[in-house]
C-alpha cells in the first residue's frame, strides 16, 4: 500500500471518528461543558468531512465547495477551543466574549463564500493534478494573506487558552498531567502543523489529511476527559444531594469564619441561617452560639430549642479545607447528640440506681456516701446514718404475694425520699433494708428524721385488691461525735446503725434506737 492510499484511509477513519465524537457529544448533552465540546466536535467534523469530499471532487466548483466546508470548521476551531478550555477555569466564557472572538473568523468565512473576495483566503488553480498511478490527485493552491492572519489568530487564541487554563489548574500532579495531555501538547502539535502547512506543503492535500487526523485525535482526548470530568461532576452532585438530605448539619465557612453555605438540617437547627447573607461572620448570626465554631474536636454544645422546649445537645466537628496548600475555609459538621445523651444518662441512672425502688444501689450509695463522709470527718462536721428494716416483711410476701411485696418496697421508698433533703443520700442496702446518709446532721436531727419516716410508714395504708393493711419499720441511728471515739469509715458508721437496728428489732419493732457508743474525753 502506498503512502497516498494510507493517508486516504486515515482521512476516512478521521471523518468517521469525528462523526462518532459529534454523536457522543450530542448524546451526552446535559451540561455547559458538553455543549462546548459539541462545538469543538462540529469544527473538527467539518474539517474532516470537507477534506474527505475533496478526494472525490472532479470539478473545480465541487473542490472549492469542499474547501469552504473544511474552512468553515478550521476558522472557528480556535473560538470553540477557547470556549471549551475556559470552562475548566475559574469562570466560563460569556456569550458576548465568544461573539467578539468569533468576529474575525466570521469575516474570513464571509470572504471564503464571496467569490470575488475568495482569493484573500485561498487561490486555487483550475487544473486537477493526478498521481502517475491515478490513485490520488491534488489541487495546486496558494494561501491569501487573510488565511495567514486566521492561522495566527487561531494559534494565538489556543495558546492563550492553554496558558490561562494551566495557570488556574492548581490540582494534584496526576490531574495536572491529564490536563497537560489534553490542553498543552496539542498546542505544540498545532504549531508544528502550521509550519508544515504554510511553509512548503500548503497546496498538497496529504498535509490536510494529517491535520484532520491529529485534530480528531485531539478531540478524542477532549471527549474522554470531558466525559470523565462530567462523571466526577455527577459524583459531586451526588455528594451535594447526600449532604443536603443528611440528618447531620453542615455549615461551610471561609478562612475568615464568614458564612458561605449550609444544608437544610443546619437551617432547622439554626433558623437564622435561612436569611443569613454570604460573608456574614458566623458569630454574628443570631441563634448560633460561638462555641459551635470555637470548640475543640467532638465537643458538645447545649443549644436552646424554642419549638420543643428541650435543649439540643450538639456535637461539633470542624475540618479545615486546603487548596494548593492554602487554608481556604472549614466545614463544621454538627450532630444532634440529644437522644444519645438521654440514652447515656438513662444508662448512667440505671447503673447507679436500684431498678425496683429507684433508690441508689448499694455500690453507688457507698461511693457517694464515702465521699461525703470523708469531707465531714476532715472538716469535723456532723453526719449520721439511718438503717431501716421493714417489720415482718416476709409475712407480706407469703400472704399477698411477691408483687405486693415489691409494691410495698416502692411505696416505702417514696415515703423515705419525701422526708429527706436533696443533699441526703438514700440507698437500698439489700432486701427490705434501706440505708440513709444525712450529711451536716447531728444525732438529735437524725432521730427526728427517723421518727418522721417511721410514723409516715406506719400511717400509710397498703391496698391489696379489696383489703388493706399497714406495715411498720424499725430504724437504727448512728452519728459522728468528735468528743470521743468516732467511726473512721462509713462502713463503721453503718455497722453502728445496724447494731442500733438490731436493738430496735429485739425491743419490739416499730421504733427508733440510737447506737450507744462510749464517749471519751478528747
Amino acid at each position: 500500500m502506498s503512502l497516498i492510499s494510507a493517508l486516504k484511509i486515515l482521512q476516512y477513519v478521521s471523518t468517521i471518528v469525528s462523526g462518532v465524537l459529534l454523536a457522543v457529544a450530542m448524546i451526552q448533552w446535559d451540561n455547559r461543558r458538553i455543549k462546548y465540546l459539541f462545538s469543538l466536535c462540529v469544527c473538527v467534523f467539518l474539517m474532516c468531512a470537507g477534506t474527505t469530499t475533496q478526494i472525490y471532487a472532479d470539478t473545480l466548483n465541487l473542490s472549492l465547495m469542499s474547501t469552504r466546508v473544511m474552512y468553515g470548521g478550521f476558522s472557528f476551531i480556535g473560538v470553540a477551543f477557547y470556549a471549551f478550555g475556559t470552562d475548566y477555569r475559574d469562570r466560563a466564557a460569556t456569550p458576548k466574549e465568544l461573539l467578539i472572538l468569533a468576529f474575525f473568523p466570521i469575516i474570513c468565512e464571509f470572504f471564503m463564500f464571496t467569490y470575488p473576495l475568495t482569493p484573500f483566503i485561498r487561490q486555487m488553480d483550475a487544473v486537477l493534478s493526478y498521481n502517475v498511478s491515478g490513485e490520488f490527485y491534488f489541487i495546486t493552491a496558494k494561501a491569501g494573506f487573510l488565511h495567514y492572519l486566521n492561522v495566527l489568530y487561531n494559534t494565538a487564541l489556543i495558546f492563550f487558552t492553554v496558558i490561562k487554563t494551566a495557570k488556574n489548574l492548581k490540582l494534584s500532579k496526576k490531574s495536572f498531567t491529564e490536563y497537560t495531555l489534553t490542553f498543552m501538547i496539542p498546542v505544540f502539535v498545532i504549531f508544528i502543523l502550521n509550519i508544515i502547512l504554510n511553509f512548503g506543503f500548503f497546496g498538497q492535500l496529504p498535509t490536510e489529511f494529517l491535520l484532520c487526523a491529529l485534530y480528531t485525535a485531539f478531540v478524542c482526548l477532549c471527549t474522554r476527559h470531558t466525559i470523565r470530568f462530567t462523571k466526577i461532576s455527577w459524583r459531586d452532585t451526588g455528594r451535594v444531594a447526600a449532604i443536603q438530605s443528611s440528618r447531620a448539619a453542615f455549615i461551610l465557612v471561609d478562612n475568615k469564619d464568614c458564612f458561605c453555605d449550609a444544608n437544610e438540617q443546619a437551617k432547622e437547627y439554626f433558623p437564622s441561617l435561612k436569611t443569613a447573607k454570604v460573608g456574614t461572620k458566623v458569630w454574628h448570626i443570631a441563634d448560633i452560639p460561638p462555641s459551635i465554631f470555637t470548640s475543640d474536636e467532638n465537643t458538645q454544645t447545649v443549644v436552646p430549642c424554642g419549638e420543643t422546649g428541650e435543649d439540643l445537645i450538639l456535637r461539633t466537628s470542624r475540618s479545615i479545607i486546603e487548596y494548593s496548600g492554602r487554608n481556604i475555609g472549614s466545614t463544621i459538621l454538627i450532630f444532634d447528640d440529644t437522644e444519645n445523651h438521654k440514652l447515656i444518662e438513662r444508662m448512667r441512672v440505671l447503673a447507679q440506681h436500684d431498678a425496683l425502688t429507684g433508690l441508689y444501689n448499694r455500690g453507688s450509695f457507698f461511693e457517694l456516701a464515702t465521699r461525703d463522709f470523708d469531707i465531714c470527718r476532715r472538716k469535723r462536721e456532723n453526719g449520721a446514718v439511718l438503717m431501716l428494716d421493714l417489720d415482718h416483711f416476709k409475712n407480706v410476701n407469703d400472704t399477698y404475694g411477691h408483687n405486693m411485696g415489691d409494691l410495698v418496697l416502692i411505696t416505702v421508698s417514696k415515703i423515705v425520699l419525701t422526708a429527706l433533703r436533696h443533699t441526703d443520700i438514700c440507698g437500698r442496702y439489700g432486701g427490705e433494708e434501706i440505708v440513709v446518709w444525712l450529711p451536716h446532721t447531728d444525732l438529735m436531727g437524725a432521730v427526728r428524721v427517723a421518727e418522721c419516716i417511721r410514723e409516715n410508714i406506719a400511717n400509710a395504708s397498703m391496698k391489696h385488691e379489696k383489703t388493706s393493711f399497714h406495715i411498720t419499720t424499725s430504724i437504727g441511728v448512728s452519728a459522728l461525735d468528735y468528743r470521743g471515739t468516732t467511726p473512721k469509715t462509713i462502713d463503721e458508721l453503718i455497722s453502728n446503725a445496724d447494731s442500733a437496728l438490731y436493738t430496735a428489732k429485739s425491743s419490739g419493732r416499730n421504733q427508733v434506737r440510737v447506737f450507744n457508743f462510749v464517749v471519751v474525753d478528747a
